[in-house]
């Protein structure tokens, strides 16, 4: 397991080499925070430090994020990229009247 140490030497050293202007990092489980840590440079013009409830903008990155999502629910077997489409929707995703998602198991 990669320790928090090992997390924020890699995060500090991104933002030190300039890759990045500056970062926020958080895991976390259904019971706790496991790690959270913010480096680097919020805002470039004032030079004000990256906080951890930095509020940032994710434009296209939903996309991303919701991938990852659907694929957790997948390799939980909660969700099929088989099913068909009428199964999780008769009129559009917006107000489908059922979820194609399956609870979890318990």
């Amino acid at each position: 397991m990669v320790g928090k140490s090992s997390i924020d030497a890699a995060l500090r050293a991104a933002t030190e080499s300039g890759a990045i202007a500056g970062v926020v990092a958080m895991a976390t489980s259904a019971a706790a925070t496991l790690y959270q840590g913010s480096f680097g440079t919020a805002d470039l013009a004032t030079g004000a430090p990256m906080r951890p409830d930095a509020i940032f903008r994710l434009a296209s990155m939903t996309k991303a994020i919701t991938s990852v999502a659907a694929m957790q629910l997948v390799e939980q077997g909660r969700l099929s990229l088989d099913a068909p489409i009428a199964r999780c929707s008769t009129v559009s995703p917006m107000t489908a009247p059922r979820a194609c998602a399956r609870p979890p198991a318990r």
